[in-house]
């Protein structure tokens, strides 16, 4: 797809913009920590959410879903979407509470919630292990997605020169595209990167939607698109279902999802950048709406204009005529970017593209950044230094995770692959994550243990000598008749997607049963640091019992919300009926996308009355606004 000048010309607009906006944020992040990783605890829900969904929608996400879709049919992205059920258990749950802590990033909030000398480990633990591993893994795969798309979306030549160096083009455009976020985000802080995230949602999604329209036009309409699917055959009748049909791979990720995978993410609680956004917000409610939101938007709307444009893909360029496309699923979609954009909307797709894939790398950048230096520079090695010496370091620190995430990158080829790799690294500390917050007992060993356990497990289930191992295990416990069929699965597909349920599901039992049995084996957290931190978070539920006992009851404050299996239950009917609408009506299903729409239109109305942003402003006349006065870090 070569660009005209007056694409190139869209680009560069593009670029300008947000640089701009950088330099215009850039006096309002450099005060503290707190104003440049996140933002002064001043950001509305609306905003919050939309940067957190734009730090999901990266340009790596479209390929992922393409290839889901074409390997399983639409119901193959309940892989990813099963990931909305812990989306709406933290916001709805643990939203309130990450807002109460008033640390900066969750790897802080350990060190509250654990005492001693374990504490301060696990919060270093974490940082590390998140921060510079999972994070840089992430960006990794995210720019890994830009040289897979740079010379098939953008009809760049095998390679460039530039002051006598020459280098492979999709390189070189990766590394121009990443220097303008590093100018951008370093400057900005927080404060520019959501308000940034905030125009590159709606530039990329409209540039999705653009496309899957244009696709959709290109195969002759919805009702072509329905039949081509049921008379290819990589389609056929149950391929555009949207609850997988009994006995596919696609259901299985479905009841696995359903059951496991949404508990055994890291992301349960809502964590991790997740956390740095809801800690940012205003107050409680808009912690809550701020995170409904960007999982709403996440997973029941942007999702689907990549689904459409998968399948129309199938139809286009199906694989038994495509064998790069049948060796590489995820590279059908840069294909129809190629095929079915005109010239005057290159332009228009291209700066939608590098919205997605910035809108992730800034937000990632300074998510590590705000480990490595508020969870290890300035916790263990240099305290006591001006604020804006630690600005300066979390700059500093986005260079050099940006200089890891590259190297990762280009040592990869699949952009799923390193996302299930992430997956399996993380899986297993999920409940642990949520027994923290919902019983005293959980300790810091009790966290530790499970990421032992996860990074043991992922390599038993990643190496051929652990795979025979497990092996080896579940023959004991298998009948005969399913003995041949047992060592098929461990010898052929245990490592493939098809292994994926069986790896997650083995890891998150494995990890939660090893780290429940440390707990028992070690003490608990000390008393006295109990019961602080039970005063400060105000936890729900009978797991604090014998330390509500010993610090008496509380009471919520004007500004802070009491969780209610009400709202949870309303927020979840709006969720997936507004998904199965948003669904349906591509689809040319029009009945059951009405009467889904209307059921998500009354719970929808229900859900915003209960949980009002201006509620607490109404009654004590405040905005509920960056909290420094009343900020118990400076108490």
């Amino acid at each position: 797809m070569a660009l005209t000048l007056i694409d190139w010309l869209v680009v560069i607009v593009y670029f300008m913009f947000v640089i701009g906006i950088g330099i215009r944020m850039a006096r309002r992040a450099g005060g503290s920590i707190e104003d440049f990783f996140i933002s002064g605890r001043g950001l509305k829900w609306w905003l919050a959410g939309t940067s957190m969904v734009a730090a999901a929608f990266a340009s790596d996400t479209p390929l992922f879903v393409t290839n889901l879709v074409r390997t399983y049919g639409v119901s193959g992205t309940w892989y990813a979407v099963n990931a909305s059920i812990n989306g709406l258990l933290s916001a709805f749950l643990f939203a309130p509470l990450w807002r109460r802590s008033f640390v900066v990033t969750d790897a802080e909030f350990r060190e509250m919630r654990y005492s001693g000398i374990s504490g301060k480990l696990v919060r270093s633990i974490w940082a590390f292990y998140q921060g510079i591993l999972c994070n840089c893994i992430a960006m990794g795969w995210v720019i890994l997605a830009v040289l897979k798309l740079g010379k098939v979306a953008f009809g760049l030549p095998p390679e460039v020169t530039f002051m006598g160096l020459t280098m492979d083009s999709s390189l070189a455009l990766t590394i121009v595209v990443l220097i303008i976020v590093l100018i951008y985000s370093t400057l900005s802080g927080l404060w520019g990167i959501v308000t940034i995230d905030f125009f590159q949602f709606f530039i990329a999604f409209f540039g999705t939607v653009l496309l899957a329209v244009l696709s959709v036009h290109k195969v002759g309409g919805i009702t072509a698109l329905h039949q081509g699917i049921l008379q290819s055959p990589e389609g056929g009748p149950n391929f555009m279902r949207i609850i997988p049909a009994y006995g596919t791979i696609a259901m299985t990720f479905f009841i696995v999802g359903l059951t496991i995978q949404w508990w055994a993410s890291p992301w349960v609680d809502g964590g991790i950048y997740v956390a740095q956004r809801i800690l940012a917000t205003k107050n409680e409610r808009h912690a809550v709406l701020g995170r409904f939101w960007g999982n709403l938007a996440q997973y029941a709307i942007i999702i689907w204009p990549w689904i459409v444009v998968a399948l129309c893909s199938i139809l286009l360029f199906p694989a038994s005529k495509y064998p790069d496309i049948a060796k590489d699923p995820e590279s059908a979609y840069p294909k129809m970017m190629v095929t079915v954009l005109p010239v005057f909307c290159r332009g228009i797709m291209c700066a939608a593209f590098f919205a997605a894939f910035m809108s992730t790398i800034d937000t990632l950048l300074n998510n590590t950044s705000s480990y490595m230096v508020n969870d290890l520079y300035k916790r263990f090695f240099v305290r006591n230094m001006p604020p804006k010496h630690y600005v300066f370091m979390g700059r500093l620190c986005m260079l050099l995770s940006c200089a890891i995430a590259s190297v990762i990158a280009l040592s990869s080829s699949s952009i799923l692959r390193l996302s299930m790799l992430a997956f399996e690294i993380a899986a297993g500390v999920g409940m642990i994550f949520i027994l923290r917050w919902l019983w005293w007992r959980i300790n810091a060993w009790s966290e530790i243990s499970s990421y032992i356990a996860g990074i043991i497990g992922a390599i038993l289930v990643n190496i051929k000598s652990g795979q025979m191992v497990l092996m080896n295990i579940t023959l004991i416990f298998t009948p005969e008749s399913k003995v041949q069929s047992i060592r098929e699965f461990f010898i052929n597909k245990i490592s493939t997607m098809s292994g994926f349920p069986f790896r997650i599901t083995f890891l998150a039992l494995f990890s939660t049963i090893i780290a429940l049995i440390v707990t028992f084996l070690t003490k608990p957290d000390e008393t006295e640091h109990l019961v602080k931190f039970y005063n400060r978070i105000k936890p729900p539920g009978i797991g604090w019992r014998k330390i509500r006992k010993i610090a008496g009851p509380f009471t919520l404050g004007p500004d802070q919300l009491q969780f209610k299996w009400l709202n949870f239950f309303i927020g979840a009917v709006f969720f997936y009926s507004l998904l199965y609408s948003f669904g349906s009506l591509p689809m040319g299903y029009f009945k059951v996308g009405l009467v889904s729409l209307a059921i998500a239109a009354v719970s929808g109305i229900c859900l915003w009355k209960k949980v009002d942003v201006n509620r607490s402003e109404r009654k004590d006349g405040s905005s509920g606004g960056p909290a420094r006065a009343g900020n118990p870090r400076q108490i």
